[in-house]
């Protein structure tokens, strides 16, 4: 990063404490992100509309000359009974306005079905960031790092010239008149033990938090995955109560920009469509497979039930 070097020496430090922050909440962002593709005619560049969307909770666009225009979207005016501005004015990424009516001039899409935007992802880069920050923590506490006692700048010198040696492989030899052994005899270096090794195992408990976070958030988010716990003593319902758990949040705001791009073809004469990308397809098609087919296995032992009773 260029503008890195000219930070000061404070602002660095500040920037070095946030930046597992910043690098886990732009990685959520962008999974959200690739969560829906578009289809525009006139076509535009809607790199920051989903960006928008999760950010903000909702986007407003209209046309001018002919071609869509989006942005973030004041909101003012009179608003009706169940919370729904009449007017609004969008704001470009270079700064253009454009005032209108809401469902006439302008057309808003919301994030969700509760008009909000995604919290999930900042507290999941909040908790991911802290997470982080243990896990430096504890694999610097687990070094095997020992401060050595030297009783005056000579032994020093000895004590870092043999600790050379060892450092490039190489044996090191003492003299019986060596100033380490004049100095020391047969009493042993007394040393003083600056980490604990031995707390080893939170860097386990840690990894296995921060594998929860992901699946967490994943999970939630329409791409079920499994930790590294014991899964399998989860039942078939537990697992199929997650696969659907999973198509909530990504039907939910699907249903927004569906009905988002059903108003812009009727009111701004402007052809858009809106559809999972395929990562989405695959997992839900998946999950809607996984539930046909145990839904197909309980019919059949249903089956089997009635004709054990009609038998007997």
């Amino acid at each position: 990063m260029i503008f890195y070097k000219y930070l000061l020496e404070k602002h660095k430090n500040k920037f070095n404490n946030n930046i597992a922050f910043f690098n886990s909440y732009i990685q959520a962002l962008q999974f959200m992100h690739s969560m829906f593709t578009y289809e525009i005619n006139p076509e535009i560049d809607l790199w920051l509309f989903e960006l928008i969307l999760n950010m903000e909770g909702f986007v407003g666009m209209t046309v001018k000359d002919g071609i869509p225009v989006y942005g973030s979207l004041i909101l003012n005016g009179d608003f009706n009974d169940y919370g729904i501005p009449k007017r609004g004015t969008i704001l470009t990424y270079n700064g253009t306005n454009y005032d209108g009516e809401i469902d006439k001039d302008i057309v808003i899409c919301w994030n969700n079905s509760t008009h909000s935007p995604d919290f999930t992802t900042y507290e999941y880069a909040l908790n991911q960031s802290e997470v982080k920050k243990s896990l430096r923590t504890a694999l610097f506490q687990c070094r095997m790092s020992n401060m050595i006692s030297a009783k005056n700048d000579k032994v020093k010198k000895a004590i870092d010239k043999a600790l050379e040696s060892i450092d490039e492989g190489k044996p090191a030899t003492v003299l019986c008149d060596d100033l380490i052994s004049n100095e020391l005899g047969n009493e042993p270096l007394e040393t003083y033990s600056l980490t604990h090794p031995e707390q080893a195992h939170t860097i386990q408990y840690l990894s296995k938090y921060y594998d929860d976070l992901n699946r967490w958030f994943y999970t939630l988010n329409g791409q079920p995955v499994q930790g590294t716990g014991k899964m399998a003593q989860l039942t078939q319902e537990e697992v199929m109560g997650s696969q659907t758990l999973s198509t909530i949040q990504p039907f939910n705001k699907f249903t927004e920009r569906k009905k988002f791009c059903d108003k812009v073809n009727d009111i701004l004469g402007i052809d858009m469509k809106v559809d999972f990308s395929t990562p989405w397809k695959i997992s839900l098609d998946i999950i809607q497979s996984d539930k046909t087919d145990d839904m197909t296995n309980v019919n059949q032992k249903e089956d089997n039930q009635q004709e054990g009773s009609e038998e007997e």
